[in-house]
């Protein structure tokens, strides 16, 4: 899982397991499972602080494993000594989370500052001082917006500034957005109807390729549908119904069965045809997505 967490397409989903598994079983499992949860979690709030990505999921995460550690103080496998080295890593956790933020503030601050002492006069009503992000380099913006999920928070800053309207608007941001967040999971959500691409049956004909899709309709929808919800993961692990492998998507099934291996629907075919003939035959189905939550029931 450690090298999974570098993987930012994986980490919520790699998170979530992490957490269930603090909040359920951290007090009965062994002491050297307990510290691989533990380190998982400082790796975790590391990972978000390096990308400047999912920030909020780490501190969710750490604040699971206080609640934990406080709940279980008196009942939990392993010495006192072990559980105050839990408590050590938590500290050290929440002081990364904390300077992180008080980093982002302090670079902040001296942009004002430094706005200010080149125009003293004028720092009142400079546009950088009343909205220092909007004065960024557009690069940076788009950096700070393709880490946003809601789309509801990058409207509110299109709101702000005529300049943040329209980098809020490019295609290419909201494309990268779906890409990102829903591709790995819900590959057929994207370019198969009219309705799944943002647009209604009058407005023109079926959407055919990617790049005939109205991007920021497709986002929102597929946010409305999937954002509250416990599947709302870039990349989940899928269950194949053939070869009962899990696997991630994103890197490639394993299966050593060609129908389920293989997109050419003549192989699918040809394997269908040797089940057929070895006595065999089964339905065709895809492969399942297991949730967080289903997957640690594998091991209940």
């Amino acid at each position: 899982m450690d090298g999974g967490l570098k993987d930012l397409r994986r980490f919520r989903y790699i998170t979530k397991i992490v957490s269930l598994l603090i909040a359920d079983r951290l007090h009965q499992v062994s002491g050297r499972a307990q510290l691989l949860l533990v380190q998982l979690a400082k790796q975790a709030a590391e990972q978000a602080l390096a990308s400047k990505m999912y920030i909020g999921v780490a501190r969710q995460l750490v604040e699971g494993l206080r609640r934990s550690l406080d709940e279980h103080r008196y009942e939990h496998i392993g010495s006192e000594e072990l559980w105050r080295r839990h408590r050590e890593a938590l500290e050290e956790m929440q002081q990364l989370l904390q300077a992180g933020t008080d980093g982002s503030s302090r670079v902040a601050s001296a942009a004002t500052a430094l706005d200010s002492e080149l125009d003293p006069d004028a720092a009142g009503a400079s546009p950088f001082a009343a909205n220092p992000f909007a004065s960024m380099p557009a690069d940076c913006i788009r950096q700070v917006l393709r880490r946003l999920e809601d789309p509801a928070d990058i409207e509110r800053l299109a709101g702000l500034d005529r300049r943040l309207a329209d980098l809020a608007s490019e295609d290419h941001l909201w494309k990268r957005l779906v890409l990102f967040h829903f591709a790995g999971g819900f590959g057929g959500g994207i370019g198969g109807t009219g309705a799944a691409a943002g647009r209604s049956v009058s407005a023109g004909p079926a959407v055919t390729s990617v790049d005939d899709c109205n991007w920021p309709s497709v986002y929102r929808r597929l946010f409305r549908r999937y954002g509250d919800s416990q599947q709302f993961y870039p990349v989940s692990l899928h269950l194949c119904p053939r070869c009962s492998c899990l696997f991630w998507p994103n890197l490639g099934h394993p299966c050593n069965v060609v129908s389920c291996n293989s997109a050419d629907p003549s192989q699918q075919e040809q394997q269908q045809q040797q089940d057929l003939q070895a006595g065999e035959a089964t339905e065709t189905k895809p492969p399942k997505l297991i949730s967080p939550e289903d997957f640690v029931r594998f091991f209940s």
